[in-house]
């Protein structure tokens, strides 16, 4: 009984908490123009977007993160993981908004498309997986925007033209 006091206890707890962030004013500044031209709102602690181009087109391959001597594994995404939202949107000029997450140097695209890797029944071995590698594809430069992802999906088009337009005074990852 005692454990189910305190359990009604902590909800009531969470519940008043709740409540009471809920009628506070909402201080919210309103999104401002960056330096580049898009558009960001100074409260949001979201990841930025990030973009990036391959040596060859390989828009329709799931990545994997590798070691720096790629012998091993880092991470790798759950075939249930892999919806249509996760393959890259394509920009101008071969560049690729990452919508996977993670992609860097290190990054290894796989012989698999978004489609096959989704329909696996589970998790290939990491012997499976490195062998899977596509090895002659690599990414070429990565950049990293000063907007989140959700506003970089929402104006493709602004994303283009600012890489047109900015591309030396945006920051490599490597």
């Amino acid at each position: 009984m005692k454990y189910l006091a305190g359990i009604s206890i902590a909800c009531i707890a969470v519940m008043v908490s709740c409540a009471t962030t809920a009628n506070k004013p909402d201080k919210q500044q309103s999104p401002q123009t960056s330096a580049d031209g898009l558009v960001v709102n100074p409260n949001r602690h979201l990841p930025k977007a990030i973009v990036y181009r391959t040596n060859i087109p390989v828009d329709n391959h799931p990545t994997v993160k590798v070691s720096d001597s790629g012998n091993e594994l880092i991470s790798y995404p759950d075939p249930r993981d892999i919806r249509g939202e996760s393959r890259p949107i394509k920009l101008t000029d071969g560049w690729l908004l990452d919508r996977q997450g993670g992609i860097s140097k290190n990054s290894r695209f796989l012989k698999y498309t978004y489609d096959e890797y989704a329909a696996l029944p589970q998790v290939p071995s990491h012997k499976e997986l490195l062998g899977s590698l596509l090895k002659d594809v690599r990414v070429t430069d990565v950049r990293v925007l000063d907007i989140t992802l959700q506003e970089a999906i929402a104006d493709t088009a602004a994303v283009s033209a600012t890489l047109l337009q900015l591309l030396p005074k945006l920051n490599p990852t490597f």
